[in-house]
């Protein structure tokens, strides 16, 4: 049995209240009385002051993160931001006072996702919070969310690097939800942030949970905010329980567009008249374009482009339309990598969430890949299936299924024969760790309960997309493809290092992965380069054929 979802927590006032009240009766035992007006006035202050939840920084641009909030209480509060020296509180530059933008919302179930915890009844928001601040790449800030005294802790988060930077530290993680095993995926994912700080982190879409419970969203904000991921700049995209059909208005993502920011290319265009056509098959009629929809943005040495299948996604579709035309737009000289997210895999070896078998997966997937192979994309992230995998390259394509984030809905461990599979395990909740280089990246799934390694991958960047010469390969920037279990195909794999010949890329290889090695002994952790599945996994999940066992 899986543990059940994480409760609401109580209101910050109501904690302080009781707290007041337990200090004044203590001090009434020693003859000391507190006049009402104060113990007031003090309950008001910390009511003030605590009156921010669900924090959350979100990447909204290559210069720009929004930080969000919610106010229970509906007030408003200003954000103060500061850029400061790496690791120290010295301020660099002038202090910032935002007023953020506000907004709530009004809600009511529908069929199908909506409701399904059972609690009926139109839902309003509190208030929400978005403070959109400008950014110097690379650069640390710390802010505080409140007014006057009534002011929060300070926090602090890294803004991304600029685009055509040569180096990217990213976390992946899908299907999250908030249950015990989420707060391990985000302490998981703050210890590494801490040891070796990310960039950026991206969720793969299903992020509550809620399904029409609305009141879960604000449960999600807490779990989210107070395990650590709040530490980490996000960029999110929607996934399938996002969609939440509202009665009210007729539109799809109400709270996912209230909630969250994101790249934009454009402002939301929404339809009001959402249809589930049929659930099983996700034959939905929705439209939901631009806004926190499908976005590109481009950080480091990445151009990042996220699709939803959860809108029109033909041929003769906005988003296809936008994407022919953000594909014209890629520059491989400033950013090598091409990445795609969406929810749904498109080419995993599950057998359940086929392509074949949802429609809204099939008919994005059968106009976007062409376009995508075309490109030469690098790699498509996806999650939708509760597990980890890791494809073989298809048509130059590397493909990741990282769905194994916490959600109630359990792992899935069911998969075909196919040898189209690198390495896949439904054992364990987890999450992923991506670094790019200039002509090399690597990849590694953690286990979210102890943050061990699961799967670890390194490759170099095919030679069309290096924008010149690699110089003289060092420790740090040095990769070879190590598919562990797996076979490589033509046009894939060690033909491409080319320069220093394959014997010296081995060995180049070898020394980058033992100098990891003596890094990270020092920290108790072996991540040694590992041949054997069954090491990796703790199991032999898939053998010397690509078939599970």
């Amino acid at each position: 049995m899986y543990p059940p979802s994480v409760t609401q927590t109580p209101h910050p006032c109501s904690c302080t209240f009781l707290a007041l009240m337990t200090v004044a009766r203590s001090l009434a035992a020693c003859s000391v009385s507190l006049p009402p007006l104060l113990l007031l006035s003090m309950l008001g202050r910390q009511c003030r002051a605590l009156d921010a939840e669900q924090v959350h920084v979100s990447v909204v641009g290559s210069a720009g993160v929004c930080i969000s909030w919610a106010s229970p209480g509906s007030a408003t509060a200003n954000l103060t931001v500061q850029e400061v020296e790496i690791g120290t509180t010295v301020e660099i530059g002038p202090t910032r006072v935002i007023q953020p933008m506000t907004t709530s919302y009004r809600y009511e179930g529908s069929d199908g996702m909506g409701g399904s915890y059972g609690v009926p009844g139109v839902y309003t928001s509190p208030l929400l919070l978005h403070a959109h601040v400008e950014v110097r790449p690379s650069k640390t800030y710390r802010y505080r969310i409140g007014s006057g005294s009534d002011v929060g802790s300070w926090r602090t988060f890294r803004a991304p690097p600029a685009a055509g930077t040569d180096r990217l530290r990213l976390a992946v993680v899908g299907d999250i939800g908030q249950t015990e095993f989420s707060r391990e995926t985000c302490a998981s994912l703050l210890a590494a942030h801490k040891a070796h700080a990310f960039d950026a982190a991206v969720l793969l879409g299903d992020v509550s949970y809620a399904d029409g419970t609305a009141t879960r969203w604000d449960s999600f904000g807490r779990v989210f905010d107070e395990s650590g991921c709040a530490d980490v700049p996000w960029l999110v995209l929607p996934g399938n329980h996002e969609i939440e059909a509202d009665k009210l208005s007729g539109e799809p993502f109400v709270a996912y567009r209230k909630r969250w920011r994101t790249p934009s290319n454009g402002p939301e265009e929404v339809g009001n008249d959402f249809k589930a056509i049929d659930w099983g098959t996700y034959h939905f009629k929705s439209r939901y374009d631009f806004g926190g929809s499908f976005w590109s943005v481009q950080l480091g040495p990445a151009h990042f482009i996220a699709l939803n299948p959860y809108t029109d996604g033909k041929a003769d579709s906005v988003q296809i339309k936008w994407l022919t035309a953000e594909l014209e737009r890629v520059n491989r000289s400033a950013t090598p990598f091409l990445i795609v997210f969406t929810h749904a895999p498109w080419r995993g070896t599950q057998l359940l969430h086929k392509p074949a078998d949802e429609q809204a997966t099939r008919e994005l997937m059968e106009a976007a890949e062409p376009l995508l192979v075309k490109a030469k994309a690098t790699m498509l992230f996806s999650g939708h299936v509760h597990a980890y995998e890791r494809s073989l390259p298809v048509e130059g394509i590397q493909h990741f299924i990282v769905g194994n984030g916490g959600n109630h809905e359990q792992l899935y461990n069911k998969w075909n024969t196919s040898a189209k599979t690198a390495f896949r395990s439904g054992e364990f909740y987890g999450w992923g760790e991506l670094d790019l280089w200039p002509e090399a990246y690597n990849f590694m799934a953690r286990r979210s309960h102890d943050s061990s390694i699961l799967d670890s991958f390194a490759a170099a960047l095919p030679s069309f997309a290096v924008a010149s010469p690699p110089e003289r390969p060092t420790q740090e920037a040095t990769a070879v493809e190590a598919i562990t279990g797996g076979k490589e195909e033509p046009g894939v794999g060690l033909p491409l290092l080319g320069g220093l010949g394959i014997t010296g890329w081995l060995c180049c290889a070898a020394c980058y992965w033992r100098a990891r090695r003596a890094r990270n002994a020092a920290k108790g952790e072996d991540i040694a380069f590992r041949t054997d599945p069954q090491v990796l996994g703790g199991h032999n999940p898939v053998s010397a054929g690509g078939v599970a066992e």
